[in-house]
């Protein structure tokens, strides 16, 4: 009895000593795939410098955020930011330049409206009843619009209460002929083209929807 009790705890410390060494293994294993991916930096010479992905994102919106709204202005700051980051040459600055006209084109959602004004105006009357959409308040709740004049102009965004298919069932109950008319298509492509309409997908979780 004491010889095979003798003989288990040797099999049971071996097994032990193996399991130990395997886990040490596995674990050196992973620590090295994760230094080639980039993603832990624990000598300070990973791909990004950051130690983390969440610090990593959180240093790309405080900058997204202290950024201007107007588009060329931002193309002046990216391109200012760069050049100093890097201590651009002369020749490398034109291609800073360059790159960052190309890049940093204005956004455009949606194929191009094929309305006219006098059926878009209509159409903009319509969705900008409180019954049918619905405006958020505060800055964060606006849309740039671009300048005008050298003012810039704002819009609040107003985000519809209803699918594509029931708004557009509304429009078919509407009295002007040239809104019944309106295709569902259409509705959809003006919708995405103008960018103060936010579809009902899109709407915050944590909006009040009480009466302003």
């Amino acid at each position: 009895n004491n010889q095979r009790r003798q003989r288990k705890r040797e099999q049971n410390s071996s097994y032990e000593r193996w399991d130990k060494e395997y886990k040490k293994k596995v674990a050196e294993r992973k620590r090295k795939s994760r230094e080639r991916a980039g993603k832990i930096n624990i000598s300070g010479t990973g791909r990004t410098g950051f130690s983390n992905a969440a610090t990593l994102n959180r240093s790309v919106k405080r900058l997204n955020k202290a950024l201007p709204v107007d588009i060329e202005q931002r193309k002046t700051v990216i391109k200012d930011v760069f050049e100093t980051a890097i201590a651009a040459t002369p020749s490398k600055k034109r291609l800073i330049s360059r790159w960052v006209r190309h890049q940093c084109k204005t956004p455009r959602s949606g194929r191009p409206k094929i309305i006219h004004p006098e059926l878009e105006d209509k159409l903009r009357n319509f969705l900008d009843r409180s019954d049918i959409t619905y405006n958020l308040p505060g800055k964060n709740n606006q849309i740039y619009l671009g300048r005008v004049d050298g003012e810039k102009v704002f819009k609040p965004k107003r985000f519809i209460l209803y699918t594509y298919e029931q708004l557009h069932a509304l429009i078919k109950c509407e009295e002007d002929d040239e809104l019944r008319d309106l295709s569902k298509s259409t509705l959809y492509r003006f919708i995405k083209a103008s960018r103060e309409y936010i579809c009902q997908s899109k709407m915050p979780h944590n909006s009040c929807l009480c009466p302003q």
